[in-house]
């Protein structure tokens, strides 16, 4: 991670080579902005943008209520692409999961070279929501590769995960990781027209990771994607915070 400093003022930001592979630009995410006014923040957007040198896709997402930042990336021609919800169940021990739904499937926490391809096949063709998902301005089909190239990263790093089986086929999966009791849930999701499953398999998994002595989970989800918002909200799962996703493409 690199940074450029203003005064007082700093921006973080960080190459992301597996977005470039599949949006075939150069990609970079500013991880964080730390400014002491509304002059530092534009120096720092101008300052950055002065590093770039070929196509370049940023992204940047910040709290939506911080008003300084929506008014110098938008005046700098960023756009909003998506809102994102940073949601949280704080007391996991006090949850009875099965009294919400179900939570009796068999499900396993490993995974195969078979069940990788189906992975990656429910990546593409099941997701619809994501700050690549919602941008008018990128191709669909680059943003579905680019999740069905996650599941590859995923497993390449280690992430633990859930699977649920039926006949061999995989029908959901969770990406999570474990820090200090905590579950970050990272990436999941249910093949097409399995949507009422989501339900059975989150209570299952959640069930078992309670029992494993976790005593907190959050995750990020877009707030468009108001299914699965309601499916969080039904296990207790309550909103901390809001952000903006901006974008840029600069040529």
């Amino acid at each position: 991670m690199e940074t450029i400093k203003i005064n007082d003022s700093q921006l973080s930001y960080r190459d992301t080579p597996w977005d470039k592979r599949s949006f075939g630009v150069d990609t970079r995410e500013i991880m964080s902005v730390e400014y002491q006014n509304e002059n530092d923040l534009a120096q720092l957007i101008t300052e950055f943008e002065k590093i770039l040198n070929a196509e370049t896709l940023i992204y940047f997402r910040q709290d939506s209520n911080d008003q300084i930042a929506k008014k110098v990336l938008l005046s700098h021609g960023y756009y909003i692409a998506e809102a994102s919800l940073l949601i949280k169940l704080t007391k996991v021990k006090n949850v009875d999961f099965s009294k919400i739904y179900r939570n009796n499937l068999e499900i396993d926490d490993k995974i195969n070279e078979e069940d990788i391809k189906q992975l990656q096949d429910i990546a593409y063709n099941s997701f619809n929501y994501s700050r690549f998902h919602e941008d008018p301005f990128l191709d669909i089909e680059k943003c579905r590769a680019r999740y069905s190239n996650w599941i590859l990263d995923l497993v390449a790093q280690g992430k633990e995960v859930y699977v649920y089986r039926q006949n061999d086929e995989v029908i959901s999966f969770q990406f999570y990781s474990v820090e200090n009791n905590k579950v970050d849930l990272i990436l999941g999701g249910s093949k097409e027209g399995y949507g009422m499953m989501t339900l059975y398999f989150f209570s299952t998994l959640m069930t078992d990771l309670q029992n494993k002595g976790i005593k907190k989970m959050d995750t990020m989800i877009s707030a468009s994607n108001l299914g699965i918002l309601n499916t969080y909200i039904s296990f207790g799962y309550t909103v901390q915070k809001s952000f903006f996703d901006y974008h840029k493409i600069v040529k």
